[in-house]
């Protein structure tokens, strides 16, 4: 791939990576003012929820482009995204290092994105009947499950706190679009 298309990768891998960003950011600071103690760990999880929704709808815009198009973008907003967990999750070196290899070799981060799948593949059917005008409502539902599903395991959330986390989760990635 030559330079140019390496510019546009790493523009696109960019904007992946700043609007996961922003939604998680908001999302955790959400979580802890409303009393919920968020650790490293829940942090990343959440990072990652928003982060397959990014993913996901980045990859689909550019479907038509040739694979290692494609595969360059998943690494140019994984390297953006890995640099912004430095800066915001407090850690030492071990700790760094560790982030690292979540999402490039100890394959954490592409569990969460297959069960991320997985839960978009059961539930779509379900999401599509529900709305016509948002091509990408059933991406959005599903970010939104998947992440009450990791915070309910974490904070056990009653019905009123996951309806609420869920239409916060909603509101960000409706206002944080890709394109």
């Amino acid at each position: 791939m030559g330079f140019f298309q390496n510019i546009k990768t790493a523009k696109i891998g960019n904007k992946i990576a700043v609007k996961t960003a922003k939604c998680a950011g908001e999302m955790v600071n959400h979580l802890i003012l409303d009393g919920h103690h968020v650790k490293t760990h829940d942090t990343l999880n959440i990072t990652f929820s928003f982060f397959n929704y990014y993913m996901a709808t980045g990859l689909a815009l550019h479907n038509d482009k040739p694979n290692d198009f494609r595969l360059s973008i998943i690494h140019f907003a994984r390297q953006e995204i890995i640099q912004w967990l430095k800066k915001v999750v407090l850690t030492d070196a071990m700790g760094m290092a560790g982030i690292e290899n979540i999402f490039n070799e100890s394959g954490e981060y592409d569990e969460n994105f297959n069960a991320y799948l997985q839960l978009h593949k059961e539930k779509i059917p379900e999401y599509e009947k529900e709305n016509k005008q948002d091509p990408e409502i059933a991406l959005k539902k599903t970010t939104a499950e998947h992440l009450i599903y990791y915070l309910n395991t974490v904070f056990e959330l009653n019905e009123t706190q996951k309806n609420e986390i869920k239409d916060f989760a909603l509101q960000k990635l409706k206002f944080n679009q890709l394109y």
